[in-house]
C-alpha cells in the first residue's frame, strides 16, 4: 500500500473516532447550528490568513476565536434569538471568506481543496 494511501486512511479513523465522540456531545448540548457557524468562520480565517501572511492556521484560530466568544456574549444578552445569532453570523463569515478568497487569491489556488480539504495530502 502507498504511504500516502496509508496516512489517508490513518488519519480518516482517527477523525472519525473524535468526530463521533465529539459529534454526541455536541447534540447532547444542542449546539448543532454553533459548530456550524463556527465552521463557516473558519473560512474567512483561512482567506485573512492568506491576506495577512501569517498563515492559515493563524487566522483559522484567531477569527474562530473571536467569533465563538463574539456568539458566546450576543446569546448571553439575549440581543436576539439564539438561531438569528447563529444564522446572521455564520452566512456573514461565509459571504466575507469568499469574498475576501477572490479578492487575494490568484489563478493557480485551489478553491475547492481549502473549502472541503485533502485527505490524500496529509503528511507526516
Amino acid at each position: 500500500m502507498e504511504d500516502f494511501i496509508l496516512r489517508a486512511v490513518l488519519a480518516a479513523i482517527g477523525i472519525s473516532i473524535i468526530a463521533g465522540s465529539l459529534g454526541c456531545f455536541v447534540i447532547w448540548k444542542r449546539m448543532s447550528y454553533f459548530s456550524e457557524s463556527i465552521s463557516h468562520s473558519a473560512l474567512l480565517g483561512v482567506s485573512l490568513g492568506l491576506a495577512s501572511g501569517l498563515g492559515i492556521h493563524f487566522g483559522l484560530v484567531l477569527v474562530g476565536t473571536l467569533f465563538a466568544l463574539l456568539i458566546v456574549v450576543l446569546q448571553e444578552r439575549k440581543f436576539l434569538s439564539n438561531d438569528a445569532i447563529l444564522g446572521i453570523f455564520s452566512h456573514i463569515a461565509l459571504s466575507l471568506g469568499i469574498v475576501v478568497l477572490a479578492l487575494v487569491g490568484g489563478a493557480n489556488m485551489d478553491y475547492f481543496s481549502l473549502l472541503f480539504g485533502d485527505i490524500l495530502s496529509i503528511t507526516n
